[in-house]
């Protein structure tokens, strides 16, 4: 298993759950997110590397890759890179769990998901200061790119099967097998 953004850690265990035999490769920008994983995957057999996914060689043959809540910081050029980079690391058969942040084609659709997101988030932060800090990270660091055009870019990757799972507001969830 490949995480890549594996932050505390929890998609990693829940996957190590459905395959407690297999290794781990933990990827992460944040030392302080990597000690979390590490806490928490002690008892996993993992290698954990500190970088930039984009940017770092984390190798081969992996039967799956996880990437949840971390792609949207990428541009849509970076994406397609990652989701070429991320088949290429596949196994064939192997599979990559997507989960992320979205946006839409259809203006209506996105703005409405967007209004409705930000809403939940106003009725669901722990306080003034959270919410702010959050608006300010969705605003000036979040990439999204319409989930029709991630579809397009899985397969052209080379991903023969490609269907979204999952969809609420902003957040879908697309499994991808090569």
């Amino acid at each position: 298993i490949l995480d890549l953004g594996v932050g505390t850690g929890l998609t990693a265990e829940r996957l190590l759950q459905f395959m407690p035999v297999a290794t781990l490769t933990a990827v992460d920008f944040s030392e302080q997110m990597m000690k979390g994983a590490e806490k928490r995957l002690a008892d996993a057999k993992a290698k954990f590397l500190i970088g930039d996914y984009s940017e770092i060689d984390f190798g081969k043959d992996y039967e799956v890759v996880a990437s949840v809540i971390g792609l949207h910081h990428q541009n849509d050029e970076g994406k397609k890179k990652m989701f070429n980079k991320i088949y290429d690391a596949l196994k064939p058969g192997g599979i990559f769990v997507f989960g992320d942040l979205v946006t839409y084609e259809d203006e209506d659709k996105a703005k409405e998901n967007e209004d409705k997101h930000f809403q939940f988030l106003r009725e669901n932060a722990r306080d003034e200061e959270s919410l702010r800090e959050w608006e300010r990270h969705h605003r000036t660091q979040n990439l999204l790119a319409p989930i029709e055009d991630q579809i397009k870019w899985l397969k052209k990757a080379g991903f023969s099967e490609v269907e979204v799972k999952f969809e609420h507001l902003n957040t879908a969830l697309i499994i991808a097998k090569k």
